[in-house]
């Protein structure tokens, strides 16, 4: 694919702004669904009183 093991210019920020999105969307996923397991949790354990602090 790349002549002389040389990576083309304009080849790699693209991927690398993709990857960066993909990220930045994949913590968001992973926070708020920690903060609604955390809920969901104390709820089923009958905690729920320390989330209205």
């Amino acid at each position: 694919m790349f002549r002389n093991g040389e990576i083309p210019k304009g080849y790699l920020l693209p991927k690398l702004i993709v990857a960066n999105i993909i990220f930045f969307i994949g913590g968001f996923v992973f926070y708020f669904g920690w903060q609604y397991w955390i809920k969901t949790t104390l709820k089923k354990n009958g905690l729920d009183g320390l989330l209205n602090r």
